[in-house]
């Protein structure tokens, strides 16, 4: 990848490096950063009036919200959910937890997800 500049506010623009690129592809496996850095660049581009001073809090913020790529290799939650059936990672409660109530909400919520996901997952 050569590297990206995108326009700032300022005379001088941001340029986005193999290193940091490599990093972000890192913390978003199922994002493709690299046409995400273009879409930005574009946008920018377009939009003279509305370039940012904070250029990486920007990057992070549109890959935060960006939608995953097509063609990812597992849904969305299934990573942890294939943890849990491989015992990596146990389940957030029990159902002696549930009845006790000794969970947090979010927690039993969480789960909950994590169940609904695999009943959709089973064959």
């Amino acid at each position: 990848m050569d590297d990206i500049t995108l326009p700032t506010k300022s005379s001088l623009p941001y340029t986005v490096t193999q290193k940091y690129y490599e990093e972000l592809q890192r913390d978003y496996p199922q994002i493709n950063v690299l046409h995400n850095l273009k879409m930005m660049r574009n946008w920018l581009e377009v939009n003279p009036k509305k370039r940012k001073s904070n250029t990486t809090r920007f990057i992070i913020n549109w890959l935060n919200r960006a939608k995953p790529s097509v063609g990812t290799s597992m849904p969305l939650g299934a990573s942890r959910l294939q943890a849990v059936r491989e015992n990596r990672e146990t389940p957030v409660a029990t159902p002696e937890q549930w009845e006790k109530g000794d969970i947090e909400m979010s927690k039993t919520l969480r789960m909950l997800k994590a169940m609904k996901v695999a009943n959709d997952l089973e064959p």
